[in-house]
């Protein structure tokens, strides 16, 4: 009881001396404060340290988005003229596929320069009616013919009435054309083609006869023996000889 009643006495004295004391604590600003760099503060108060530390955010870094362009496809094309036929020669029964026989003279050669050039040689001779005109493209090894009086046509115009051919370019609407065989005919034509052995305007000639409509050349060869070759074709009306 005693040891109890002593130690009740000593905390009474320790509580009045702290009460006593506190006066003197607040007069004196008891209480600081010190601010350490920007995120750590340090308190007194009452003599008892107080440190408050804050953990700094991290910097905000701004996200930038680099803007793609879409996709663009581009589609070429190569414009085309609408309607545009590619014209070329055919070593025709009628004419030259471009032009036909019984075509005005001006209007023929204009179409047939247009493919070939400017031809090499024209010339007029008196092979049939009163004047009869010969064009002639060296290069391509075609001939044709103009007269104002064939069997395409009667009324004094000067027309396109034949044509020749031995280059190596142009060929029948069949493909056949200077080189080829009598075999090769054969095969095609069958009884269609004749043999026509006679002497045109002094110069005689062995030929295959397509429909009596297309001749095909075969110089000296023998029309017989399937291997002679074609060395050019014609059609057209004949001239005379005169």
């Amino acid at each position: 009881m005693r040891r109890s009643f002593v130690a009740d006495v000593v905390w009474v004295l320790v509580l009045s001396a702290c009460s006593g004391s506190t006066g003197d604590m607040s007069a004196a600003g008891a209480s600081s404060t010190v601010t350490i760099g920007a995120n750590v503060s340090s308190s007194t108060s009452l003599g008892v340290p107080l440190v408050t530390t804050s953990t700094p955010e991290p910097p905000t870094i701004a996200q930038t988005t680099t803007p793609t362009a879409a996709q663009t496809t581009v589609q070429t094309t190569t414009p085309t003229d609408a309607g545009t036929t590619v014209r070329t020669i055919e070593l025709r029964s009628d004419g030259l596929g471009v032009v036909a026989f019984g075509d005005e003279m001006q209007e023929a050669t204009a179409t047939l320069i247009g493919l070939l050039g400017e031809s090499d040689e024209s010339q007029s001779e008196a092979w049939l009616g009163d004047s009869t005109v010969w064009v002639h493209w060296e290069k391509e090894g075609l001939n044709v013919f103009f007269s104002d009086s064939s069997r395409y046509r009667d009324d004094g115009v000067i027309h396109l009435f034949q044509w020749s051919y031995s280059g190596l370019e142009f060929t029948t609407p069949d493909g056949f054309g200077v080189g080829a065989t009598v075999e090769d005919l054969r095969s095609a034509y069958g009884d269609r083609l004749t043999i026509t052995d006679f002497t045109d305007c002094g110069v005689s000639r062995n030929e295959l006869s397509l429909d009596n409509a297309i001749g095909f050349n075969l110089g000296a060869g023998d029309p017989v023996d399937p291997d002679s070759r074609v060395e050019a074709l014609y059609a057209g009306a004949a001239p005379s000889c005169d």
